[in-house]
């Protein structure tokens, strides 16, 4: 069944990138922020398209992956990453330029994962999955 819904949400990703409206992807990501605090990190384990597609990349990726930098686990950076990313559509809002933000993340998190063990994507510099991580933590 996971699989199943992995593959309906990487399908509507993709359908959602190739028409151009990126907005109703954010719809699905805010949908998911809302529900974090019930559900947990929902975005990242069903919806989330890198995370389907580097599930996929798996197999052809060697064994032997480089290990995380020590650094790159510091809390900060994961904060730093998401400041990044809000600065960047900050920008492309202003001037009205149309970056083609979600795609090139999908890209650099797949590529991250091939050449890295997993977490150094998913558990330390995803954007997405630190707000996931915020909106999820029980208070």
């Amino acid at each position: 069944m996971k699989k199943t819904l992995q593959i309906i949400f990487l399908a509507a990703f993709v359908f959602i990138m190739v028409i151009g409206r990126v907005q109703l992807w954010l719809g699905i990501f805010l949908i998911s922020l809302l529900l974090a605090p019930f559900l947990g990190r929902i975005y990242c384990g069903n919806i989330c398209p890198i995370n389907t597609l580097t599930e996929a990349t798996q197999k052809i990726s060697k064994k032997n992956k480089l290990k995380v930098p020590n650094w790159i686990k510091h809390p900060t950076v994961r904060y730093i990453a998401l400041g990044l990313l809000v600065a960047v559509m900050v920008l492309t809002l202003r001037s009205g330029k149309k970056l083609p933000i979600l795609p090139l993340l999908t890209g650099v998190g797949i590529l991250l994962s091939l050449i890295f063990e997993e977490a150094l994507w998913h558990r330390y510099l995803c954007p997405y999955g630190t707000l996931q991580s915020i909106f999820a933590k029980k208070t």
